[in-house]
């Protein structure tokens, strides 16, 4: 890996912990330690989960009591078989936009998100799946047989997406962009 990008990663790792604190200093926990599992999963700590994400131009983290996970992607034009090999047939019947990036970011981040909560990773994504989409911000997900809430956010050229616990409205997800 060259030394620049390296570099960057490196930068936005800590912005994204940085994320962490002030969703700390919001809720008003914080784990004790952050370390990974042997998959790279975020571990709880102190019974706090955590999760974080960073792309380009933005990091992201979050701290919950309950299972947490966020990805944020920028929203681009992808290849047909890629939307395809994410979104099936009847996950795109859910949706009332016809425009495939929004459909295929909407999703492939709140996928991700379930899986890192669960501390899956990319090799559980064809487990996961969208059962019900709410509204233009929140849809409802399916690892094997529960059910995950995720709500969307949409800034800049990108979107990111919090799960938020499971099927059960138990938090509000309090959005910062800086």
């Amino acid at each position: 890996m060259n030394h620049d990008l390296k570099n960057k990663r490196e930068v936005l790792r800590i912005c994204a912990i940085k994320s962490l604190h002030a969703s700390g200093q919001k809720s008003g926990f914080f784990p004790e330690k952050l370390e990974k599992g042997e998959n790279g999963q975020p571990l709880p700590s102190n019974n706090v989960f955590w999760s974080i994400s960073h792309k380009d131009e933005y990091a992201g983290g979050l701290v919950s009591k309950s299972i947490a996970g966020i990805d944020v992607e920028i929203i681009k034009n992808i290849s047909l078989p890629l939307f395809n090999r994410i979104v099936s047939q009847k996950e795109k019947k859910c949706f009332k936009t016809d425009e495939d990036k929004i459909v295929f970011f909407r999703c492939f981040t709140a996928k991700e998100a379930v899986l890192k909560a669960l501390g899956v990773g990319l090799v559980g994504l064809s487990y996961v799946s969208v059962i019900k989409v709410e509204d233009s911000l929140n849809m409802l997900l399916r690892y094997k047989n529960k059910e995950y809430k995720v709500e969307h956010i949409f800034f800049d050229k990108y979107i990111a997406s919090v799960v938020k616990d499971d099927s059960k409205d138990t938090y509000k997800v309090e959005w910062c962009i800086d």
